[in-house]
């Protein structure tokens, strides 16, 4: 396990992380603040936990990188400041890809990347009274799969799945170009 405050920076690395006895630890990096830049690695949590946790990152950047999460979440990002995550040529495997609880513009930048999910791609939280969060995600040449939605928003415990309701809309700006969509849900485009 890794815990940074400052920037990392991983190449060709595969890290691996069994089940543990408790739930601070089931995580193999975890950012508080910083950053992370890595290439060619591989990340692997076993049965459960989560491959990334980036609490008040700026930036997470990672490239040519497999994250397989098992039951668990591959990224999950918690913010009160403005944040970018960008991924290029990724695959994403668990039950969730992306959990996201931001007070501030986040923006999400997938190239050449495959999103396997269970439950669902994206999980993205809010508060009623947090209408100014807006999550931009830019998908280009990706695939996404997944047996229950896409999206899922959480506002104060009511959730939202349907790409056209407002509660969405006004949290939400998907640009998709070239990408693939299987499951049972409506795709953004």
């Amino acid at each position: 396990q890794i815990r940074t405050r400052g920037h990392i920076q991983l190449e060709g690395l595969e890290l691996r992380l069994a089940a543990v006895d408790t739930e601070e630890d089931q995580h193999l990096i975890h950012l508080d603040g910083g950053s992370i830049n890595a290439k060619r690695c591989h990340f692997i949590v076993n049965p459960a936990g989560c491959c990334l946790v980036a609490d008040s990152a700026s930036q997470v950047v990672l490239t040519d990188c497999q994250l397989n999460a098992g039951a668990g979440c591959a990224i999950e990002l918690n913010s009160d400041k403005t944040a970018k995550l960008r991924f290029e040529k990724c695959n994403f495997t668990g039950d969730v890809n992306f959990q996201i609880d931001v007070s501030e513009r986040c923006e999400l930048e997938l190239q050449h990347c495959t999103m396997i999910a269970e439950s669902r791609v994206l999980e993205l939280f809010g508060d009623e009274d947090e209408r100014n969060i807006l999550l931009v995600v830019t998908a280009t040449n990706s695939s996404f799969k997944s047996r229950g939605d896409l999206i899922a928003f959480e506002i104060d415990e009511d959730e939202y799945s349907d790409l056209s309701s407002p509660e969405v809309e006004q949290r939400l700006k998907w640009h998709g170009t070239r990408n693939k969509y299987t499951g049972p849900f409506a795709t953004p485009e």
